[in-house]
């Protein structure tokens, strides 16, 4: 996925993964801003329940406002 582009955001290097996906250090291809953007494995991608538990993980982060916790800019598909 190294080089793809994923929501605007040149995926530049693998910074780790977990049971659910890869998270990849991409720059935004016109701000150049840097960010941790976070990929679903495709089993997991196609599945309903655990597209659901995403979009809900991305909604509850949002509720909280500390330095410790990663803040979400944007999230949805995309298919390669």
């Amino acid at each position: 996925m190294i080089g793809a582009i994923v929501g605007g955001y040149r995926l530049a290097q693998k910074l780790g993964e977990g049971s659910m996906g890869e998270v990849f250090l991409g720059e935004h291809e016109q701000s150049r801003q840097k960010s941790a953007v976070k990929v679903l494995f495709p089993t997991f991608s196609k599945e309903g329940t655990a597209l659901a538990r995403y979009f809900a993980e991305v909604k509850s982060t949002n509720l909280f406002g500390h330095p410790c916790i990663a803040q979400v800019y944007d999230c949805g598909t995309h298919t390669s």
